[in-house]
């Protein structure tokens, strides 16, 4: 509206309408008060319209940031602040974006020793210190393309681009690196894991649910020799 005054008023194009026949025997002349009020008037209109335009940005930068915290919640174990299973869903369903034919692809199926004793033996509280420790290590495995949260005090990771000699000289690195955590407040506990440990060349028929599965079959196969080693067998 204060656009459509102020052409029809104050522009050339304003003078060619009003030169229009229609508009011959009509004569107006605005006030310089009228001018200062119209002014402010349209200058109000226009903070008001940038003030307007403000919150908008800062609301929409506030639900964004929102709906990522959401994101980042749903894919991500509460405890540890790795990925979690859903992420890992997610990521299954997409490996076809991650490798290509001829890509060396390595899973490692990760369990924590006797995990159950530290809940028994101390408290709930110390077992979650004794995860968050563990998680640690993992998030520092710079080799992993994925790692997460299995479940319980199982861990998974996914590794792109590995030979079967370099995944388990990975394995060996995570496990002792692990097998060395200490608690100042507690200082007998020791923690050690086990991993199985699966590798493929990815082909057309990929399946890598079938990997997670013959990398838990390792796992167990871990477990059964005594624990905290890593059994690589292909």
């Amino acid at each position: 509206m204060f656009v459509i005054l102020i052409l029809f008023l104050w522009t050339p194009l304003g003078d060619m309408i009003r030169g229009l026949e229609i508009f011959k025997n009509i004569t107006y002349s605005p006030t310089p008060a009228f001018k200062t009020r119209f002014n402010l008037v349209y200058m109000a209109a226009y903070f008001a319209g940038a003030l307007l335009e403000l919150i908008r940005y800062f609301t929409a930068k506030k639900l964004l940031t929102i709906s990522n915290l959401y994101k980042n919640s749903a894919n991500t174990d509460s405890l540890t602040q790795l990925n979690n299973q859903t992420y890992v869903a997610n990521y299954m369903k997409s490996i076809k974006s991650h490798v290509k034919v001829g890509d060396k692809f390595g899973c490692f199926f990760i369990d924590i020793d006797n995990f159950k004793n530290f809940n028994e033996e101390y408290n709930h509280l110390v077992g979650n210190e004794v995860l968050k420790a563990v998680a640690s290590v993992f998030r520092i495995t710079d080799e992993a393309d994925l790692v997460a949260r299995w479940g319980g005090d199982e861990f998974i990771m996914f590794f792109i681009g590995y030979n079967a000699d370099q995944l388990y000289e990975i394995g060996e690195k995570v496990r002792a690196r692990v097998e060395a955590l200490r608690f100042n407040d507690y200082p007998d506990i020791r923690i050690t894991i086990s991993i199985g440990i699966k590798y493929e060349t990815i082909t057309k028929i990929f399946n890598i649910d079938n990997i997670i599965y013959k990398a838990d079959s390792r796992l167990a196969i871990a477990k059964s020799e005594g624990k905290n080693k890593v059994i690589f067998k292909n």
